[in-house]
């Protein structure tokens, strides 16, 4: 599971390739893609790391909020990543809409279920010694009212990356968990 946050002008890309050994998700590769790399280069640098890997094995998550709705119109068009891809538009909204190969995700709902497979055990945590930047950007997050935010001027473009994979992986592995899930607002179920 490779997941995938488009960057912009003044945030890089990120890639976070999960992988599952022994019945649990870990963070296998983080990477910061160089500021300013064009989405081209971002394109053909995942899909190399997917033919490093075994590519009929590998989904990829692709942030499709905003300038990444283009991106994944490329990528669902690349031979290699094209049949395997994934987009998610990342929403403020309550609920999860969408179908295969593109879900409209709530970001509280993506770290709403994160939590919950970190708390049952289907998802370790980063790493802080190996992967620092992104355990710092997970630590970061904070909930402004109904949003999940940066803290401050701070980056998470690892932290979405690692989200939406471990978000996917939990959608598509663990369907029955995942659709337990509850995000509740005065009594009311405002997310399932």
């Amino acid at each position: 599971m490779v997941g995938v946050d488009v960057g912009q002008a003044r945030d890089p890309s990120a890639v976070v390739g999960l992988a599952f050994d022994t019945g649990v998700w870990r963070v296998g590769l983080v990477q910061s893609r160089p500021l300013g790399e064009s989405y081209s280069d971002l394109v053909d640098a995942v899909a190399a790391l997917v033919d490093a890997l075994q590519p009929a094995d590998v989904l990829t998550v692709w942030d499709a909020t905003g300038v990444g709705r283009p991106v994944l119109e490329q990528v669902q068009h690349h031979d290699t990543l094209g049949p395997s891809a994934l987009g998610v538009t990342i929403t403020s909204g309550s609920r999860v809409t969408g179908g295969w190969p593109h879900w409209r995700v709530p970001k509280r709902a993506m770290v709403h279920v994160a939590t919950a497979a970190v708390e049952s055990g289907d998802v370790a945590m980063p790493d802080r010694h190996e992967h620092r930047q992104l355990a710092d950007e997970l630590d970061a997050l904070t909930h402004k009212g109904a949003r999940v935010e940066a803290a401050g001027d701070g980056h998470d473009d690892q932290a979405l990356a690692w989200l939406m994979a471990v978000y996917a992986a939990q959608r598509l592995h663990r369907p029955h968990r995942v659709d337990r899930l509850e995000i509740r607002r005065g009594g009311a179920v405002v997310w399932t």
